[in-house]
């Protein structure tokens, strides 16, 4: 096989051209299936990607609008646990709370919808919940939580940077400590 068709003559600028753009394309291609195949061996999926937008269990719609400016509670949580079931009136009532005023206080449900809407007809809580499913535990591993363990919550300040990461139930005062500082 010769390899005078795949070196441009040195006199055709076309010609460079063209092969200097093969070389991007195929470095592309390269980046884009290494991205494919680390998403496959991890386990995550574009889908898990954090949308720009997100509905709640009673069909709010949170957006960027809603975060700027405040600082940020993230409670990942199942139904199926007792550590979470016992956190929720602490989340909640940190959300009713003064101390809560400027959080936005964000239930990340780890199931699926159906359990979680049933969870929550029997213990209403004021603040918005999300149902992420099980795909959830991916965050919760991005977020430094690496055994995924449940309850898990993440406050971040208003420049919404991680100020807080705790692996295990909280309470209404602890969170008014960690948002105290904002």
């Amino acid at each position: 096989m010769s390899t005078a068709a795949a070196t441009p003559p040195e006199g055709d600028p076309h010609a460079v051209a063209d092969a200097a753009e093969k070389r991007w394309a195929i470095i592309v291609v390269a980046i884009i299936g290494f991205l494919v195949l680390m998403m496959v061996v991890t386990g995550l999926h574009w889908a898990a990607m954090p949308p720009s937008r997100v509905e709640t269990v009673d069909v709010r719609t949170l957006t960027a609008d809603d975060i700027h400016g405040r600082s940020v509670l993230l409670n990942f949580w199942a139904p199926w646990c007792p550590p979470c079931v016992r956190e929720m009136p602490e989340i909640d009532r940190f959300a009713r709370s003064p101390a809560g005023k400027d959080t936005l206080v964000v239930g990340l449900a780890i199931d699926e919808v159906p359990a979680v809407k049933k969870f929550l007809a029997e213990h209403p809580v004021g603040f918005p919940v999300v149902v992420l499913g099980y795909a959830g535990l991916n965050w919760v591993r991005r977020l430094g939580n690496d055994g995924g363990a449940l309850p898990f919550s993440v406050v971040f300040d208003p420049g919404q940077h991680v100020a807080h990461r705790k692996a295990g139930p909280t309470t209404a005062a602890e969170l008014a400590g960690w948002t105290s500082r904002f």
